[in-house]
């Protein structure tokens, strides 16, 4: 506010006194003059601050960036908070209307024993760290998986949009 009320009032003092811009302003001469006296560029902190705020896109909040640039995170977030460079924060998302996912019947009732083979088959979904999904079937009467299949999760993604 204070650099762009001296920037205004440097540009109009041709056509209106000082005094006056500052009585219709509500701000005292002196403090005009104090305002216009200092200088409002960026300190090196501060720059340094900015860069890492637009560099990570708002997205980091006061500790990473005083990590990154090596300060007092009070310092950081006074600095932060001075100029509006706060992380942005994701809204959260609201929950669609929609159908209600069916709930299935359980048919084990906890009740994993079997008397003969592929009487009881469970199956199991893994998602592996490298971008693949590990779908397995096991038989619950010798406890053996009975198949594994990987799928890649690209083809997984093409097969689920068509």
């Amino acid at each position: 506010m204070p650099e762009t009320f001296v920037t205004l009032i440097t540009e109009m003092k041709q056509e209106v006194s000082i005094k006056q811009l500052c009585r219709v302003a509500g701000v005292p001469l002196s403090t005009y003059y104090r305002w216009a006296k200092k200088d409002f560029a960026l300190t090196v902190d501060e720059q340094k601050i900015e860069a890492c705020c637009k560099e990570n896109k708002f997205t980091y909040g006061i500790l990473k960036i005083a990590n990154q640039v090596g300060m007092n995170h009070k310092k950081v977030a006074r600095i932060m908070q001075k100029y509006g460079w706060n992380c942005r924060v994701r809204p959260k998302k609201a929950k669609r209307p929609g159908e209600k996912h069916t709930q299935v019947v359980n048919l084990l009732n906890r009740d994993f024993s079997a008397t003969r083979p592929l009487e009881k088959l469970t199956t199991d979904i893994t998602y592996l760290p490298c971008v693949l999904f590990l779908s397995s079937i096991m038989d619950l009467y010798n406890i053996q998986c009975i198949q594994n299949k990987k799928v890649v999760l690209l083809e997984w993604n093409e097969k689920s949009s068509d």
